[in-house]
């Protein structure tokens, strides 16, 4: 007897087929996410010093996943959850970038477009007064654009407007000069933390519309804001919007390498005019409270600073290093603030080295990512990121990997004797033939929900 095939009945069986396998995944996925927790390895020393320290970490995984991870009164937690949303912080706390532009002057824009020429969709002309707008791009995804010099040629120079077909006007006025015809103007800082509920950034070098200093971001636009303030039927010259003001400027500053919110305090690090590198700490209305003298005879262009992320309320930490003193020697610094009731209450400030070396494998690296005083004050906790070297034999070939963990650390204040220190392992793969160690070791979790072990740890800048 013949019988006749029903493809419904197929297809329904491979659905359900498809289905218990997406389910199985599934389970996988997230039973399997315990995989990719941190954990507190190789103890050394007394646990009990951790007591008093409160840390935050978290490392953000391609696939939308996210592991964090936290020391508090000598525990140690970690979690991984699935299918988080990027966080725009966690890239770098307080990160900003900038857009420059040299645009004609306002007052000299009459004359440019009247000596205007049209070549196609852009018009080209000659001036020789130049401003530089300088626009901020915030963490939050506002920005701020404001002049912050002029230049005079002797020789004008060409500049060009650009049709803008979606908003149906012309963009405004920019230099099209040939490289280095124009000054390059202070380097800018990539960091703007918050400070009584306003960004706050440094202007390293006075030029002749911005003196140096610590500046306030008063008033800022969304994007689509900014974005409405190009396109014209005539070209305009490159504008201002929002608001920046000067919160405090050291008197004969030469350059100002950072600024570093600390409770009711904000502290600013600068050379004066007699190459001393300074640390003044400003009220809210931009007086000088207190002053503390780091370093004489810097050599300006050795001179640089790196702000930690805060975590306990009232701190400041940073990395100061320069050549210094009449045998240029390096001075390489670590300082940890804590302010209270307005005042500085205890200032750490001594020379610092990586606290770890090799655990088991040669270590590369050593960045200190994050340095915290305890209530007291007698006790130091670092943090530092480092790669530990794997290496393995595949079909009598070496190959080798770089895996990038966290080293913890607690030290007397007054003698720098290690009082604990452990591995915050987090195995993030990195460079060196990583894809054969991530096929060897992750290929089974990779193939049902897409993980990678290359990601980005981060410590979040807590205090504001």
């Amino acid at each position: 007897m013949k019988t006749t095939r029903k493809p419904g009945r197929s297809l329904a069986a491979l659905a359900l087929a498809a289905a218990a396998v997406l389910a199985a995944a599934a389970v996988f996925r997230y039973a399997g996410r315990g995989v990719l927790n941190a954990r507190l390895t190789e103890p050394q020393g007394d646990p009990a010093a951790l007591q008093g320290f409160t840390l935050q970490g978290r490392v953000e995984h391609s696939g939308n996943a996210r592991t964090t991870f936290a020391v508090q009164d000598g525990g140690f937690t970690s979690a991984t959850e699935l299918d988080t949303d990027a966080d725009p912080q966690s890239y770098g706390f307080g990160s900003v970038s900038w857009g420059t532009l040299w645009t004609v002057l306002p007052q000299d824009l009459d004359a440019v477009n009247a000596a205007a020429e049209s070549s196609g969709d852009t018009l080209y002309s000659q001036a020789s007064r130049l401003v530089r707008i300088c626009t901020l791009n915030l963490p939050d995804g506002s920005c701020v654009a404001f002049p912050g010099m002029t230049c005079e040629l002797d020789e004008p120079v060409q500049v060009a407007a650009y049709w803008d077909e979606l908003r149906g006007g012309w963009q405004a006025w920019r230099d099209a000069a040939d490289p280095g015809a124009l000054p390059d103007g202070p380097q800018l800082s990539f960091e703007a933390p918050r400070w009584q509920g306003h960004y706050c950034f440094v202007w390293p070098q006075s030029t002749d519309r911005m003196t140096a200093g610590v500046y306030r971001v008063d008033q800022a636009l969304s994007a689509a804001e900014a974005d409405a303030q190009d396109g014209s039927q005539t070209p305009a010259a490159g504008g201002s919007y929002g608001a920046v003001s000067c919160l405090y400027a050291p008197p004969e500053a030469a350059r100002v390498l950072a600024c570093l919110p600390a409770g009711d305090l904000m502290g600013v690090l600068y050379l004066d005019a007699e190459n001393t590198m300074l640390l003044d700490f400003v009220s809210q209305d931009g007086r000088c409270v207190e002053q503390y003298p780091l370093v004489a005879q810097v050599d300006p262009s050795t001179a640089y600073a790196e702000r930690l992320p805060c975590q306990r309320e009232g701190q400041a930490a940073f990395l100061a290093d320069c050549l210094a003193g009449e045998e240029a020697q390096l001075w390489k610094h670590l300082v940890v603030v804590q302010v209270e009731n307005g005042r500085v209450s205890r200032l750490y400030n001594e020379t610092y080295a990586p606290a770890r070396t090799a655990l088991g494998n040669a270590t590369y690296g050593g960045r200190l990512r994050l340095a915290q005083l305890d209530d007291v004050g007698d006790r130091l906790l670092l943090v530092e990121e480092a790669y530990d070297v794997w290496r393995w034999t595949v079909r009598g070939y070496e190959e080798r990997a770089m895996t990038k963990n966290c080293y913890l650390t607690v030290q007397d204040t007054a003698e720098g004797k290690m009082l604990y220190s452990a591995k915050i392992k987090t195995d993030q793969l990195s460079g060196w033939g990583w894809g054969s160690m991530h096929s060897h070791v992750y290929n089974a979790l990779d193939a049902l929900h897409a993980l990678s072990a290359s990601s980005y740890i981060d410590f979040p800048d807590l205090a504001e």
